[in-house]
């Protein structure tokens, strides 16, 4: 395989959010539970569990198993690093992940001492977590790489695992090679041995290295295919594409005057031709409205008020700044170099120039600068696709509830819209949760923090005989990828 953007920034599964990183924790660490390629929740590190009758307190019983180093995988490692997680001052990006926990969030804010997470650890196999309210989806949190132990708890890399594999070499951003893990619980189910990574960072160049038989996978999200032969790749019938739980946003940084008015925001996002983009750009990609992926929205379409007139809209937003086309700021519009990206931001440059009479400048970058410029808002309109970590529109909806939050890249933050949030956390009953989470949708459409542009594929292409495993939400299942002979 090739890793075109290099090393990822750590094998700490606490510090990286992007999916590739995503996908190679997920082969280095177990969490108490995982994702299967249908999309069904199993037990992993846990080998039982129990739900009380208010279903706000979770008994994970541990099974036997091993780190790398031989020493046995306890309940305490796994309490240990979420205490880490939501110490104040470490490097979790997704901390809000566990406020769902008793107490998390003000510990996490230093409200509260460590000492009051509700988790505890009566002895080395079990593992007792007390949670604020009933989460329906608690358990597809504790599937996630940032819900996996660590041997030791803090900022360094780690060097033991209790996945699947093993770092076994690692030069760095020159190759990386994945063993075997020999003490792994389930090893016998894994039959390929060694995963060996290149970091090649031209794709052009990666895509030749498998054309030449020296890769058997290359494409999202590890090294996207070069965008221009993607239509000649889908010609021949050589492309493999999967539908995922993943959306492209273009983030509103809140900091910007002008991207503080929400006639201006919506202006940008509902004058751009989603079609035309998807027709002509991104052909395999899903035109979209909501700020969820096509496979978590909860409304259809129609229900979106789209044909809103953007022109209008525009003049509205000048008039409350004072200010006339001519005043207008120029923007900057962030990009990561990417397959596609540029095209995208040129054409978004051409559709605001057409359509709103406004300048844009555009401005690339590889993508480990792009992810800590978004991370710092330090941007004023940014590219970002993103795949869904859990499968609840929750994982999208907590993106813009706190603006003090990491993982909100766009600061902005809302009263009502935290109220609606809030509300729905209160709903137990599916229905009425759902009703719940649809005003939030709408809400969200309506202030328009991240402009939503389509759903998207995963595009790769796999020699045979190797027959990939890969979840709903984008993840590259290698335990359970195979060779076929």
């Amino acid at each position: 395989m090739n890793l075109q953007e290099g090393d990822p920034p750590s094998l700490n599964p606490y510090v990286g959010v992007d999916l590739r990183s995503r996908c190679l924790f997920l082969a280095l660490y177990e969490p108490l539970t995982k994702k299967n390629a249908q999309g069904e929740t199993e037990l992993a590190a846990a080998e039982k569990i129990e739900i009380d009758p208010t279903q706000t307190i979770y008994t994970f019983h541990i099974r036997p198993s091993r780190w790398s180093n031989g020493e046995p995988v306890t309940s305490h490692h796994f309490a240990q690093a979420w205490k880490y997680a939501l110490t104040p001052g470490t490097c979790c990006y997704r901390a809000d992940l566990f406020y769902s926990i008793k107490n998390a969030e003000k510990i996490k804010k230093g409200q509260l001492p460590i000492e009051e997470l509700k988790i505890s650890t009566p002895d080395d196999k079990t593992l007792i977590v007390e949670l604020e309210h009933p989460v329906p989806y608690f358990l597809d949190l504790t599937a996630t790489s940032f819900f996996s132990p660590l041997f030791h708890a803090d900022n360094k890399d780690p060097d033991s695992f209790n996945g699947p594999y093993i770092v076994g070499e690692r030069i760095r951003d020159q190759r990386m090679v994945f063993y075997k893990n020999p003490h792994y619980w389930d090893s016998s189910a894994v039959e390929i041995d060694e995963i060996c990574f290149t970091m090649v960072k031209d794709p052009m160049t990666a895509l030749a290295l498998y054309e030449n038989g020296e890769l058997d996978l290359v494409g999202d999200p590890f090294s996207p295919l070069p965008f221009d032969v993607i239509p000649s790749l889908e010609a021949s019938g050589r492309l493999q594409s999967k539908l995922v739980s993943r959306i492209f946003y273009l983030l509103l940084n809140a900091n910007t005057p002008v991207l503080q008015q929400k006639q201006i925001r919506q202006a940008l996002g509902l004058c751009i031709d989603r079609d035309q983009l998807t027709e002509h750009l991104f052909f395999k990609e899903l035109p979209t409205y909501s700020s969820l992926p096509k496979p978590l929205a909860l409304s259809e379409e129609k229900e979106f008020d789209h044909k809103k007139d953007a022109i209008q809209l525009f003049e509205e937003g000048l008039a409350e700044l004072n200010l006339t086309r001519e005043t207008f700021p120029k923007i900057t519009l962030s990009y990561a170099e990417l397959s596609g990206q540029k095209s995208l931001a040129e054409f978004l440059q051409d559709q605001w120039k057409q359509k709103l009479g406004i300048e844009a400048e555009i401005v690339g970058s590889q993508w480990n600068s792009h992810i800590a410029s978004l991370r710092s808002r330090n941007y004023q309109i940014g590219t970002l696709h993103l795949t869904t970590l859990y499968p609840d529109p929750m994982f999208y909806f907590d993106l813009f509830r706190n603006k003090e939050d990491l993982c909100n890249y766009t600061g902005w933050e809302d009263p009502d819209f935290r109220h609606l949030l809030e509300e729905s956390d209160r709903q137990i009953e599916p229905n009425a949760r759902r009703m719940h989470l649809k005003q939030v949708e709408m809400a969200l459409f309506d202030q328009m923090p991240a402009i939503p542009l389509f759903t998207q594929n995963l595009l790769y292409l796999v020699r045979e005989p190797l027959s990939l495993a890969i979840t709903d939400l984008g993840i590259y299942d290698f335990k359970n990828s195979k060779m076929v002979r």
